[in-house]
C-alpha cells in the first residue's frame, strides 16, 4: 500500500531545482508501495549524497545549511526509512551516456525479476533496504 501524502501542500515551498527533484522524489515514493523495488536516477550529486553519505551531517544540523527545504528533506528521509523495498540513487550525467536510456528500460525491466548487479552497496536499517552507487548511506 502506497505511503499517505505528506502535508507539504500547505506548508510554502520554494520550488527551486533542488527542491523539486526532492520533492519528485518523495511523491514518487508516496504512489508506490513500500516494498516494491525502485531505482531513481537523477542528475545531481548533491541530492544523491545528501540523502546518504551527508545524512548524519545534514540531519544533526536538523538541515538549516542545506539549500532545500527543511520541512521537505525530513519527509523525503522519513518516507525513505521507512521503506521495506529495494531503493536504489544513482547519479547520470545528461549527454554523457548515449545508451542511457536502453539503459534504464533494461534496468526497469530487470528490477521486476532480477536482484540489482554485484556492484551496488547495500544498507539494511529497520528491515529497509538502501542502496547508492559506491557509497554507503549512514541512517540513524
Amino acid at each position: 500500500m502506497p505511503s499517505q501524502s505528506t502535508p507539504l501542500n500547505q506548508h510554502n515551498l520554494n520550488l527551486t531545482p533542488h527542491n523539486a527533484m526532492a520533492l519528485a522524489i518523495l511523491r514518487t515514493l508516496e504512489s508506490i508501495p513500500d516494498t516494491e523495488t525502485i531505482r531513481i536516477n537523477l542528475e545531481s550529486r548533491h541530492i544523491v549524497d545528501s540523502l546518504t553519505s551527508k545524512l548524519e551531517g545534514y540531519e544533526d544540523m536538523n538541515w538549516v545549511e542545506h539549500d532545500c527545504d527543511t520541512v521537505l528533506m525530513q519527509s523525503l528521509v522519513s518516507v525513505l526509512r521507512r521503506r521495506k523495498g529495494l531503493t536504489v540513487l544513482r547519479t547520470f550525467s545528461q549527454g554523457t551516456d548515449r545508451d542511457a536510456q536502453a539503459r534504464a528500460k533494461s534496468d526497469a525491466a530487470g528490477a521486476q525479476t532480477h536482484p540489482p548487479p554485484n556492484d551496488e552497496h547495500f544498507i539494511d536499517t529497520n528491515g529497509s533496504h538502501f542502496v547508492v552507487d559506491t557509497r554507503l548511506a549512514t541512517l540513524s
